[in-house]
């Protein structure tokens, strides 16, 4: 049976992917059959961090639309750029263009051009990856188009991916984006427990109680981790006893290391 832990930590920079990949390569040298899933997708780099120079398989992924401005009908009446609720219509060169970084693909303006000639069209979001570590397990991963929303949605899909392709008895890790949002929110749904790593810094911790907050709400047992604790140990104690009161398991401390 599959079983998958969520890495998360609400603050960036405090050592996610770090404890994602020793909880990989822990694991897989310890027999496991393991699966790791990189469920940033605005700052992907577990792949990184396992030195991967190429995935197995690449594939777009197709969500939502964009408005598209046929050509051959438009008047320049300028109807769009007055009722675009994103300020998407910018007039290059004397025509109306569409800006697809800002465009929402509401459909305002192909709802108010007198002239139809505006189109929907399809949009890519991202693309999912898969591949294969030199360590021999595979990884799973995403990476979101400038400019797109959705990500969380894309961290769905990458971790349906990953099940599809990775079976039912595997250990799947999954490393989180920071913060509290759609992605950590699509990191922690359909997971088995939640890791969480903090450092003894005053932001670190406040962003700890928020993702534990989550957490909860998910119904998910939380582990604690606090890295850098020799920074500041008073705090990291204090941390420690927050997660106690949470009824947290208390993994452990990792010292800092330049």
């Amino acid at each position: 049976m599959a079983r998958e832990i969520a890495v998360a930590s609400g603050k960036g920079g405090v050592g996610k992917s770090t404890v994602s990949s020793t909880l990989l390569l822990a694991l897989h040298r310890a027999g496991w059959k393991v699966v790791g899933v990189d469920a940033d997708a605005d700052a992907p780099n577990l792949h990184l961090i396992f030195g991967m120079e190429k995935w197995e398989l690449e594939r777009d992924f197709e969500e939502g639309f964009i408005a598209s401005i046929v050509r051959e009908r438009c008047t320049e009446c300028g109807v769009c750029a007055e009722v675009c609720p994103f300020d998407a219509v910018e007039v290059v060169g004397g025509m109306h263009v569409i800006n697809p970084m800002v465009c929402e693909g509401c459909a305002t303006c192909i709802l108010a051009c007198p002239e139809k000639a505006i189109l929907r069209r399809r949009t890519v979001r991202g693309r999912l990856r898969w591949g294969r570590t030199k360590y021999g397990f595979p990884l799973a991963g995403a990476r979101l188009n400038p400019g797109r929303p959705n990500s969380g949605r894309l961290v769905e899909e990458v971790k349906v991916m990953s099940r599809r392709l990775g079976g039912d008895d595997a250990v799947y890790i999954v490393d989180s984006a920071a913060g509290i949002g759609c992605q950590v929110i699509s990191s922690l749904a359909g997971a088995n427990a939640a890791v969480l790593v903090a450092e003894p810094t005053p932001s670190s911790f406040s962003d700890l109680k928020r993702v534990h907050t989550v957490a909860m709400g998910f119904g998910l047992p939380s582990a604690l981790i606090v890295n850098k604790w020799d920074l500041n140990p008073a705090m990291a104690e204090e941390i420690e006893e927050y997660g106690k009161r949470e009824n947290m398991h208390i993994l452990g401390r990792i010292p800092y290391d330049p």
